[in-house]
Parts: structure tokens; C-alpha cells; sequence
């Protein structure tokens, strides 16, 4: 196989534009709060960044990883992330004994740029190669993917989803790649995908194994191939998890239980926000599944239809001006409407749209493969309830089956349509760019 990271003479262009807009949202980011943001020395970066980062339900557990490294995220989701900031912690906290001066805000820019532009890449080409459409249509397609509200939010706020984009577009195209030419995907190839997927966002791992066994049919379940491909990399990955829960995030999580009830006796005002804080999380997750471990997420309370209505098509694709990006476990609704029946509008457009061209695909194997995909994501959200409450957040996971999807419309439908089509989808693409682009200026710049 080709090289992937080097881009082709026709590709240079639309990456060139990508570019300039990924570094202007980061550029924007770092405008989040750098007086604060960029303080260094022997200060409390859990306080600085936990208390005053505050954007949706993103985290900001990766500037606090580069400002002084540990392993933050718990419950072994994402088991080998802290170890990819790594490096450029070591690099951060150099500059910070040099200049008093924490640079987490830039490093993590800087990554996501690249996340982003490569994201963008490998999803022109899945339009361009695999499924055979126009440099125009393809265009077209990733703009549009790019213009969702929380799909620019995931590749400029510091948390993984901007890094699973990158994993996940780029087992995308490799595998929509295998699946063409009719090729198996190798063991090697699946387990490597399997350990870096899995390894920044747990349950994306399995989707790597479900594009082996579209690609691979039968032979997937050789011995030696779900030895090879999936036993292997599984305990690798599981042992990594358990590994890091026993030496990272149990010490971790008891050293901060002494800290907060230290300060709990000192300031009984801290005692009381953080009696409001477990209060709401009590209030918003609604009944789960289980009180501990994984299941402690899920939620079998929440209204599934006004989940998808008003989140899952809604503010993940365009974002609410009310409560304006506001953090449920703070102070945001479950549920906001919008102000203007024009928003309903678009929503229900693109939701025909998508409807449209998941019909005119059926008879595609890879457009199953990515449904099988968003089918894993929607049990685990809609089924298990699992982040229900902020699912919005995890638009990078699912959204580009939506575009992918159009794709199929625009391959099927008679020639005299494609125009109206294609201005149609030029007008959603800028107005959702635009219309999400200026709430999240506006938000930044506060």
C-alpha cells in the first residue's frame, strides 16, 4: 500500500484550505483563558484547568496531562492516551523550568492541527477512492462533515475525540481500500489499527475487528488470524488498562478523595459546591444500569426521541444559541429547543438527506460496514444510555456516515437533480460553518 501521509498533486489544494481553517479554530482556542491557561511554576493545574475550562462536556484532562503527567481519565477508557501526550509533557515541563510559562495550550494546537488535517484527508479520500465521486462532490461532502457543530469543536478543544476522528477516518479508508479491490486485511494491519483505536477511545477498538470481518468474511475466524488479530492485541490493550488503573488512577483518585475532604473541613464552602456537583450528576444521569464501574454511565431514564431530536441530530450538528455550549453537569438543560423554526428546518433536511442516501447505498458493503459501525455506537447511547445526556460529544465517533451516506444520493440520483442537490448541500455546508463558527467565536471570546 501507498504511502497515506503523503498527499497526491489533486489533494494538495482542498488540504491546503482544510489547513487554514484547522489552524484558525486552534489559533482560537488558545484564546481560551491563556493568562490563566498559560500560568507555570508550582501552581495547581487540576484547579486552573478542571475549575475554568469549560466548553460543552469536553474535558480538559490533556492540558493537565502536558502542564504535570499523570493519568487522569479513569475507568479504563482510553488506556495507552496519557502515554501519547507523553513526550510532549517532558518537552512542556522543560519550557515551564526555562520560562515559568506552561505552553500545554500550543502543544496541544499544534497536535490537533495535524489530527484534523489528516482526518480531512483520509475522508476526501474514502469520497474519492472508494466510493468513486468527483473532486467536486468530494469537496463538497468533506466540507460539509467539517461544518457540524461538534465535529469543529472535537478538533480544537484538548480531549481525545479530535484523535479518534483521525484513527477512525483512517481505518475508514484503509479498510474501504481493502474492500474495492476485494483484498483481506492482513492480521498485522488489523491489530495494529485495533491497538491504536483502542487505545485512545476503548470501545472504538471493536470497530476496527468489524471492518476485518467485512474485509475478511469467513476467514476472520481462523484460529490463527483471531489469535493473531484479535486475542492478542485484546490482552495487550486489556492488560495496559489494568495495568494503569492499578498503578495510575486508584492512587490517583485516593490522593484527590484526601485532598477534597481536606478542603472540605477547611472551607465549608467547598463542601457545599461540591455537594451541588455530586447532587447534579445525581439529577442528570438518571437511572443507571449499575452504581459502579463502566455501567455507572449508562442511563435507562432519558427520553430516547427527544435524545435524538434535540441532541443527536440537533446540537451535535448545529449548535444551540440558548445555554450556548454549557456543560450538563453544571448548568445546561437535557434538552434545549431552538429559537427559530429555520434551525428545525436544516436539522430535518439533513436527516432526510441522510434517510435518502442511506437508501440509495443499500446495496453497498462498505455503506454497511459504516453502519455497522454507528449501529455499535447508537446500542451503546440510545441502548445502554451510555453518555446519553451529553451525546453530542461524541459526534466524531458516528457523524461521517451522514456525508457518506449523501455520497450514494449524489451517485444515484438522475442528472438533472445533481444540480439542485449539490446547491443544497453548498448551502449547508456554509450556513452550518458560518452559523456554528460565529457561537463558537463568540463563546471563546467571552
Amino acid at each position: 500500500m501507498k504511502n497515506i501521509f503523503r498527499l497526491s498533486r489533486e489533494e494538495r489544494l482542498p488540504a491546503l484550505v482544510a489547513l487554514v481553517v484547522f489552524v484558525a479554530l486552534n489559533v482560537l482556542m488558545t484564546r481560551y483563558n491563556p493568562e490563566l491557561f498559560m500560568r507555570g511554576g508550582r501552581v495547581g493545574f487540576w484547579s486552573i484547568f478542571w475549575g475554568h475550562f469549560h466548553v460543552s462536556g469536553f474535558d480538559s484532562f490533556t492540558y493537565m496531562t502536558l502542564s504535570k503527567w499523570t493519568v487522569y481519565y479513569t475507568q479504563f477508557r482510553h488506556p495507552l492516551l496519557p502515554f501519547f501526550w507523553y513526550p510532549f509533557a517532558e518537552a512542556n515541563g522543560w519550557l515551564m523550568r526555562e520560562t515559568e510559562v506552561n505552553y500545554a495550550i500550543y502543544f496541544v494546537a499544534v497536535a490537533m492541527v495535524v489530527f484534523a488535517f489528516y482526518s480531512f484527508v483520509f475522508l476526501y479520500r474514502v469520497f474519492r477512492e472508494v466510493m468513486e465521486l468527483g473532486r467536486a462532490d468530494a469537496c463538497l461532502l468533506s466540507s460539509l462533515f467539517f461544518s457540524f457543530a461538534y465535529i469543529m469543536l472535537s478538533v480544537m478543544v484538548p480531549d481525545h475525540f479530535g484523535i479518534s476522528l483521525f484513527f477512525l477516518t483512517m481505518t475508514l479508508y484503509v479498510a474501504g481500500c481493502r474492500l474495492k479491490a476485494g483484498q483481506a486485511m492482513p492480521w498485522w494491519q488489523t491489530a495494529l489499527l485495533f491497538v491504536l483505536t483502542a487505545g485512545v477511545t476503548i470501545s472504538n477498538g471493536a470497530k476496527v475487528f468489524l471492518v476485518a470481518l467485512f474485509a475478511n468474511g469467513k476467514a476472520f475466524f481462523r484460529l490463527r488470524h483471531l489469535l493473531l488479530a484479535v486475542v492478542v492485541p485484546a490482552a495487550v490493550i486489556g492488560a495496559v488498562a489494568v495495568w494503569q488503573n492499578e498503578a495510575f488512577i486508584k492512587p490517583h483518585v485516593a490522593e484527590g478523595l484526601r485532598i477534597q475532604q481536606a478542603n472540605e473541613q477547611k472551607n465549608r464552602k467547598v463542601a457545599e459546591q461540591n455537594k451541588r456537583y455530586v447532587d447534579r450528576i445525581a439529577e442528570v444521569q438518571g437511572e443507571k444500569v449499575d452504581k459502579k464501574g463502566v455501567l455507572s454511565w449508562t442511563d435507562m431514564s432519558v427520553s430516547r426521541p427527544r435524545s435524538v431530536v434535540d441532541n443527536l441530530f440537533g446540537e451535535s450538528l448545529q449548535l444551540h444559541e440558548d445555554h450556548l455550549l454549557e456543560d450538563i453537569y453544571v448548568s445546561r438543560p437535557l434538552f434545549v429547543p431552538y429559537r427559530w423554526a429555520f434551525n428545525d428546518a436544516v436539522e430535518l433536511l439533513l436527516v432526510l438527506l441522510f434517510a435518502a442516501g442511506l437508501w440509495a447505498g443499500r446495496h453497498s458493503k462498505f455503506l454497511w460496514m459504516v453502519a455497522a459501525w454507528v449501529a455499535l455506537d447508537m446500542f451503546i447511547h440510545l441502548g445502554l444510555g451510555f453518555g446519553l445526556n451529553e451525546v453530542y460529544i461524541m459526534t466524531a465517533h458516528w457523524a461521517f456516515i451522514i456525508p457518506i451516506a449523501i455520497g450514494f444520493l449524489l451517485k444515484a440520483v438522475p442528472e438533472k437533480w445533481l444540480f439542485p442537490l449539490r446547491s443544497l448541500l453548498l448551502f449547508l455546508a456554509l450556513f452550518l460553518f458560518f452559523y456554528n463558527g460565529k457561537l463558537i467565536y463568540q463563546y471563546i471570546i467571552h
